[in-house]
């Protein structure tokens, strides 16, 4: 969801597997939408999610999306109208991507990107180059049949810089990885039961002290986990 229009309305992003597109629907006063308006996101794509920030600080919100049949990532930058540029892709060589999320993990005001990727088994991390091009930084090894399912940023540690949070499906597996604050991290793993089989999460302060929790959605056993965060040494 974005304000794409920036008419102090909230709008809608879908990723369209089926159709190779995205799909942006505009929010009218009333709370009712628009037909949607579709932008390409290639040939065989099969975009599988989407995120929104100014991924090229020119103040109008952009749409980047894993496209899991073309094993890369399309960069839609916004006219701040609601319509978009042509895609602009960035190749993940042969890492299908999943779930991604977009925040500043280097610290030098551009966003990147955070990755999911199916079949290598990896947790990507992209620096953006302000101009809707990435490149890849790094990728973060899983394990064995882990199968990175989805993934969100936060802080965590309270350090001022931004954290990622990732489910392996395979492994039933939640996985930190600790930002150093130059873009590296190092990862922590908690088991989340047999087969419980993670396949989202969300974070917030479920508890009210001020410290970061984690919610996980187990679809092994159709219940869900709570992580409450501890203080950081």
């Amino acid at each position: 969801m974005g304000d794409f229009n920036e008419d102090g309305y909230l709008d809608i992003v879908v990723a369209e597997s089926g159709t190779d597109n995205i799909g942006v629907l505009l929010n009218y006063p009333t709370g009712t939408f628009a037909s949607q308006v579709t932008f390409s996101t290639g040939d065989g794509s099969r975009p599988y999610s989407v995120a929104v920030g100014d991924i090229n600080n020119d103040t109008h919100l952009d749409i980047v999306v894993a496209n899991y049949g073309t094993n890369s990532i399309a960069a839609l930058l916004g006219y701040g109208n609601g319509s978009f540029a042509n895609a602009i892709i960035t190749s993940l060589g042969s890492s299908r991507p999943l779930s991604l999320a977009v925040g500043y993990l280097n610290n030098d005001h551009v966003l990147d990107i955070a990755v999911a990727n199916y079949g290598t088994a990896t947790i990507a991390v992209l620096f953006g180059a302000n101009d809707g091009t990435f490149r890849i930084d790094n990728a973060y090894d899983m394990g064995f049949d882990s199968n990175p399912y989805s993934l969100v940023l936060a802080d965590f540690d309270q350090d001022i810089t931004m954290d990622i949070f990732a489910v392996n499906y395979g492994t039933s597996e939640l996985a930190i990885l600790f930002n150093n604050g130059n873009g590296s991290f190092i990862i922590d793993k908690y088991w989340t039961g047999d087969d419980s089989q993670p396949s989202s999460l969300a974070t917030g302060d479920f508890n009210n002290d001020s410290r970061l929790d984690i919610a996980v959605a187990y679809s092994g056993s159709s219940s869900v986990g709570i992580f409450l965060g501890n203080e950081i040494d």
